[in-house]
Order: C-alpha cells, then sequence, then structure tokens
C-alpha cells in the first residue's frame, strides 16, 4: 500500500475486512494522488409508485454537484416492502458525461438486488464491479421505476452509496488524467466504469413490456446481451428467480450456457444448472463471480441458453443481469 493511503496509528481493523479495505489496483492508483482520504455516504429517499400500467415513468432524482474528487465503491438499500425486492430497478447516469451504467436494450435498467446490498439479507453492501471516479462538481442522475407489479401501492426506498472523498490540497494539484496499472499500462482516468447487462431469463413475448416474458414447462430459450462498443470485463451474475415472487420452478432444474459468439468455443459442454452460474440475495455475496472474469470483446456478443427442466411450472419475469466494467478511452 502507497505510504500516502496508509493510516499509521498503531490499530487496524479486524478479521471483517482481512486487515483493511481493499481497492482495485484502478481506483488504488487513482487513490494514491490524494493524501488526504476520507469515508464517504451519500444517502437519499426515494418513493417508486405503480401508476397502473406496465411502463411505469421513472422517478428521477440527482445527486449534489460533489465539493470533492470522489471514488464511488458500493452501494446499500432498504425497502418499505421486502416483497418489491425484486420489482424495483434503477439506471444510474454521470450527467456530465451522459454515459448510463445500465446497457441500452430491452430492459435497459438495474435490479435493485443487482447493485445495491439490501438490509434485509445476507449481504447489506454489495461492491460495485469498478469503483467509480466522479470528479468534483460533478452530478449522478438516478431513474427509479418499477418494471413489474406495476399497478402496486408505493414502495419506500433509502439508498447509500459508499465511497472514498479524495483531497488534495496542494497549490496548482489537478486530478490525474491518466494511471499506470500493475502491468505497467497507462490507462485513462474514467475508462473503467462500471456496467450491467439485464437480460430475461425465458422469451420476451412483448416489446417493451417488462413482464411479457417468461420460460414455460420443457421450453429453451436464447438471450443475447447487448452489442458494447468497446471491450467489456464481465466479472459476475445476479438474478431474481431464485427469490422472486413469480418464480415457482425449481432453481436446480434451470438450467443455462453460456457462449461468446465469436471465441473459439463455449465455456461449457453441456448445460449447468442456475445456482452454479447465477447468484442471489440469499447468498452470502448476491453476485456470483466467475471462475475468472471474461473479456467480451468489442463487437462480440454472449449468448445465454435458458431451459426449464421442471415438470410442473413455469418461470415469469426472470432478470438476469451480468455486471462487469466497461474498457472504453471515452
Amino acid at each position: 500500500m502507497n505510504p500516502q493511503s496508509n493510516i499509521l496509528t498503531g490499530d487496524w481493523v479486524g478479521a471483517a475486512w482481512n486487515a483493511s479495505p481493499r481497492l482495485t489496483p484502478y481506483a488504488q492508483a487513482i487513490a494514491d494522488n490524494y493524501p488526504i482520504q476520507i469515508p464517504l455516504f451519500i444517502t437519499k429517499r426515494v418513493v417508486v409508485s405503480g401508476i397502473g400500467s406496465s411502463n411505469p415513468l421513472p422517478i428521477v432524482q440527482t445527486t449534489s454537484p460533489f465539493l470533492y474528487d470522489s471514488l464511488l465503491i458500493g452501494m446499500s438499500a432498504s425497502l418499505s416492502s421486502e416483497a418489491d425486492l425484486d420489482h424495483i430497478a434503477i439506471q444510474i447516469t454521470h450527467l456530465e458525461t451522459g454515459i448510463p451504467w445500465a446497457a441500452p436494450n430491452s430492459i435497459g435498467c438495474i435490479m435493485i438486488g443487482a447493485i445495491a446490498g439490501i438490509d434485509i439479507n445476507v449481504m447489506p453492501i454489495l461492491k460495485l464491479p469498478e469503483a467509480f471516479f466522479l470528479p468534483a462538481r460533478t452530478r449522478l442522475k438516478m431513474e427509479w421505476l418499477r418494471p413489474f407489479n406495476a399497478d402496486t401501492g408505493p414502495t419506500t426506498v433509502i439508498y447509500t452509496f459508499l465511497g472514498i472523498q479524495l483531497i488534495n490540497h496542494t497549490t496548482g494539484f489537478q486530478p490525474p488524467t491518466q494511471v499506470t496499472m500493475p502491468n505497467g499500462q497507462a490507462i485513462k482516468v474514467g475508462s473503467r466504469l462500471p456496467w450491467f447487462a439485464s437480460v430475461p431469463f425465458g422469451r420476451q413475448a412483448t416489446l417493451r413490456q417488462f413482464g411479457g416474458f417468461g420460460l414455460p414447462i420443457g421450453q429453451q430459450a436464447l438471450q443475447f446481451l447487448p452489442p458494447v462498443d468497446c471491450d467489456v470485463e464481465i466479472h459476475d451474475i445476479y438474478t431474481n428467480i431464485e427469490t422472486s415472487a413469480d418464480s415457482v420452478p425449481d432453481p436446480t432444474l434451470l438450467t443455462t450456457k453460456l457462449t461468446d459468439m465469436r471465441s473459439e468455443g463455449d465455456w461449457t459442454p453441456g448445460l449447468t444448472p442456475v445456482t452454479a452460474v447465477f447468484g442471489n440475495e440469499t447468498q452470502g455475496y448476491p453476485a456470483l463471480p466467475f471462475t475468472e472474469p471474461h473479456i467480451m470483446r468489442m463487437g462480440h456478443r454472449t449468448r445465454m441458453t435458458a431451459q426449464n427442466n421442471d415438470t410442473g411450472f413455469g418461470l415469469s419475469g426472470g432478470v438476469v443481469t451480468f455486471r462487469g466494467v466497461r474498457r472504453c478511452e471515452y
């Protein structure tokens, strides 16, 4: 650890953080430019209501302009109605660049459990796939919506971004424009952005209607991740299949197969139970990590095969969210 970011008090944080919190190499390389680093918590409240439509209008909020450069590294949330855990979604956009975190497709948003730890579950804080560098005096825009059960009552969401304020009072200091990674590669600050791609687990029967997809008994369906304009590291996957109120099949009888369509081969020779590939809120870490992050190259698309082997129940409203990092030189 760089001496600038070392607190020499003689105390140390216990086993819960494995001696101390760990930043990614990208985040640490940015933080090393700032001698003062202070914990950051941004808490906001929103009431998300259905309006009797399958496509409710989003509730829009923005953060206040940040006083200092900051790194956002995680998110936590609490909901007034636990039953709505899998029916609340968000889109996050950095206002100054206009770059959204959720990939644009027919869903185009992030289920709350895929980006935030929920206070009623095992993991109350969920880290982002990559720290997001938010320069001073810039803002985030949050768009909240209820893609499922749009005609139900309002749900209050209290959510918190967790991060680090970065302070350097040296005369003439300017934020770094590029940092050096452990392999010696110099990359632009802001080039590693959180990336979330949500796709239905099943067949989408009705366009622009979030609830219009499912996976009937004994059927198989294909879904594709949206194309990307730069390389993307896919780190882990979250799904609401096991905990969704609309889900009744045995999760061990739902199987999947992931394929990078322009690489040399499949990831697995056959279908795999989703419990070995996808994470959910009931697990210690809701987004189940891959054995190794996968690089989806620019122009490639990942295909997800979904099959329901349950002989008694079909699946409705299952959403799978791939979590990763854009590696773009914006």
